[in-house]
């Protein structure tokens, strides 16, 4: 099966997207596919584009979406027609779903992604205040793409449910598969046991792995380990992907590392080193998709500790590998919680193992691949009927 896969940006390089578009087509080769990269897709005009944006920001206050213009979605699609056109391919494929939302092609389509326009607009920060027309546009180009695919795969329910209130997409042509661990590193069930055992023997080490402080809930979790160390029981907090923002002494229980390059060798090594000695990953979001660190948790042996929000709820399941709070719920019950992981090492084993269970079970890139490729070939042989 020859897989033509699109990007906006270069899928070979692991920085981009964090690395899902590389670990994605990874995935698919391993699975025995035959990849062809139609990518990175070019943005006509890009400079006047950046320009106007920059304008509609200053003057108007408002934000302006780029890459959900509608003639610079036409022109990705064109740039996917011309390729397709030299390049024989069985099947269109995108880790997104604007480059494909008003290509016109004779084979089947396939989209994977972890959220729709309608999912994060006022949402993510970042993703509100727009101006009317690229609100429309965005909603516009959303719509096309999903009656566009023959096969749309969401990384959870939630995006999935989004979809068909807001779009009228059809569930029979929608599939969930979570996303898995982008890490270089693997380890095998043994090796992660022997990981949790030196921690069992360690004061408690906190995680919190994200590239946004606020919509993280970096504030809740910089509460929550304050209250443990109150509480006499001794707790560090090790912020790694952006910057703290507190405004207090920072107490010598804090760690901030900044952001960590993963697609450098020293970078991977300091994560690699996180990982194996960190307790607990906490991250109180207040708006997420479904992020991958979950997953990279899991790998370790690693309980993550988060809220019902976005798709999270797929990927943490309570005492299999972590456990969700409500957005309302107080400091006093997630400090409750750890400190019966703290007081109960036999309990925290078992849950830590696990997780590691849950990650080769459902959230590597080996099975995930696997799965992909059964849609595919479904897909294909739906198509030609």
């Amino acid at each position: 099966m020859k897989v033509t896969y699109v990007t906006t940006y270069d899928a070979k390089d692991v920085r981009q997207w964090s690395g899902l578009g590389f670990y994605i087509a990874k995935a698919l080769v391993d699975a025995g596919l035959e990849l062809q990269y139609c990518g990175p897709l070019k943005i006509r005009n890009r400079v006047y584009l950046k320009n106007k944006d920059r304008i509609i920001r200053k003057i108007l206050k408002k934000n302006f979406d780029v890459i959900r213009e509608p003639r610079v979605v036409k022109h990705l699609a064109d740039q996917i027609s011309a390729f397709l056109e030299k390049n024989p391919s069985d099947i269109v494929f995108c880790p997104s779903s604007i480059p494909i939302a008003l290509l016109k092609t004779k084979l089947p389509i396939v989209f994977y992604t972890d959220a729709n326009f309608a999912g994060v607009v006022d949402f993510y920060p970042e993703y509100s205040n727009y101006l009317k027309r690229t609100f429309n546009n965005a909603h516009k180009m959303e719509d096309a793409a999903i009656k566009n695919a023959d096969t749309i795969i969401y990384s959870s329910s939630w995006a999935a449910e989004t979809a068909v209130k807001f779009y009228n997409a059809q569930m029979t042509k929608i599939r969930i598969i979570p996303f898995g661990a982008n890490l270089s590193y693997s380890y095998s069930k043994d090796e992660v046991d022997a990981f949790i055992r030196r921690r069992l023997e360690e004061p408690l080490h906190i995680l919190f792995l994200g590239l946004s402080w606020e919509r993280k809930g970096g504030d809740t979790a910089f509460q929550i380990v304050k209250h443990l160390n109150a509480k006499g029981i001794k707790a560090k907090l090790s912020v790694v992907g952006c910057s703290t923002e507190i405004y207090e002494p920072v107490p010598d229980w804090l760690d901030e590392y900044g952001f960590v390059n993963k697609a450098t060798e020293r970078g991977r090594i300091i994560l690699d080193n996180l990982m194996k000695r960190s307790h607990l990953l906490l991250l109180p979001s207040r708006a997420d998709c479904t992020p991958v660190v979950f997953s990279e948790a899991s790998s370790y042996g690693i309980p993550s500790i988060s809220t019902k929000v976005g798709g999270i709820p797929l990927i943490i399941k309570d005492g299999v590998n972590g456990m969700l709070f409500d957005q309302n719920d107080g400091d006093e019950k997630y400090v409750e919680y750890i400190e019966s992981l703290v007081n109960d090492k036999g309990k925290y084993r078992d849950l830590a193992l696990s997780a590691y269970d849950e990650y080769r079970q459902k959230l590597n890139w080996e099975s995930i691949g696997q799965k992909i490729r059964d849609i595919l070939e479904e897909t294909i042989n739906k198509h030609k009927q």
